[in-house]
């Protein structure tokens, strides 16, 4: 399989995961446990060269010392799914 695609199994189970935290978001150690693997940034990067809006922000340390960082999702929920970040681009375009 094509690990660019977004029909990778593990970049598809990152934007459930998001998009069911809203504007919450998750943190790393959090999405970590959910996607089953010690590499959240490296398949947040694949999921963002497929084309989703996804940002990450420091949040502070542990009580251990750990960085910790939240991901979010970002676009809007047409309806059918989140937008990809080429969506929003082209729409706005669109628009003007």
């Amino acid at each position: 399989m094509n690990h660019r695609t977004s029909k990778n199994a593990t970049i598809q189970r990152l934007v459930e995961c998001l998009e069911y935290a809203g504007e919450k978001g998750m943190t790393s150690w959090t999405l970590s446990s959910q996607l089953a693997t010690v590499c959240v940034a490296t398949v947040v990067a694949e999921a963002r060269r497929c084309g989703y809006d996804i940002t990450c922000e420091f949040e502070g340390l542990s009580d251990s010392g750990r960085k910790i960082y939240r991901y979010r999702l970002r676009g809007g929920n047409d309806g059918n799914g989140w937008k990809r970040a080429e969506d929003t681009v082209s729409q706005s375009k669109a628009a003007v």
